[in-house]
């Protein structure tokens, strides 16, 4: 299966086009959680640098493992975004009008 053989890989290279050109960048450090549960595949991922979006996901497991294929095109639900520990902090040391 994709999802295990991308997990088991150390390194999973991926490239996306930028401003300053072609990026080559590790897809898989930054994912924490990655299953697939009622046909849909869930993910958690680490806001690091560079940014790991989930269509880089999506191309890591292609590489990991060439016969995947996704069913439908990628939307992504940003309903279970949690804000960063340093946004938690600025807000709550900006003072109250």
């Amino acid at each position: 299966m994709a999802v295990e053989a991308f997990l088991t890989s150390d390194k999973v290279p991926v490239q996306r086009m930028t401003k300053a050109g072609l990026r080559e960048f590790d897809a898989r450090t930054a994912v924490i959680a990655l299953d697939v549960a009622n046909a849909r595949l869930r993910m958690t991922l680490a806001h690091q640098t560079p940014l790991v979006r989930p269509d880089d996901v999506l191309t890591g497991l292609r590489v990991a493992s060439p016969d995947f294929h996704a069913t439908r095109p990628a939307d992504s639900d940003e309903t279970f975004q949690r804000p960063s520990l340093t946004s938690i902090r600025e807000s709550s040391s900006s003072p109250v009008a």
